[in-house]
């Protein structure tokens, strides 16, 4: 879809970005990406907390190719979590000494 670059599959994307299959999700976020559309922002957003490793992925890599002040401002929050998670994981390890 996304890579046909066919504005034609807009519709789809949308569409599928809320199905309730997971590997659909993901490759509606993918298309989405591929197809820069900003519409599909929100729901992006949206599927970076979704449950599938696969929709987040590919959540965060079509935020990348659509970019903007949302984007970079929910990116910046999530960066931060993650470091606070790998800190946090870090820190709760035994020590081998």
């Amino acid at each position: 879809m996304g890579r046909s670059a066919n504005p034609d599959w807009k519709t789809h994307v949308m569409a599928m970005l809320e199905s309730p299959i997971p590997i659909l999700r993901a490759e509606a976020a993918r298309a989405a990406g591929e197809l820069e559309l900003e519409e599909a922002v929100s729901f992006l957003l949206e599927l970076l907390d979704d449950p599938d490793e696969y929709a987040r992925s590919a959540s965060i890599w079509s935020l990348s190719q659509i970019g903007g002040r949302t984007c970079a401002k929910r990116w910046k929050v999530c960066t931060r979590r993650l470091i606070m998670m790998t800190t946090w994981s870090s820190s709760s390890q035994p020590s081998r000494t």
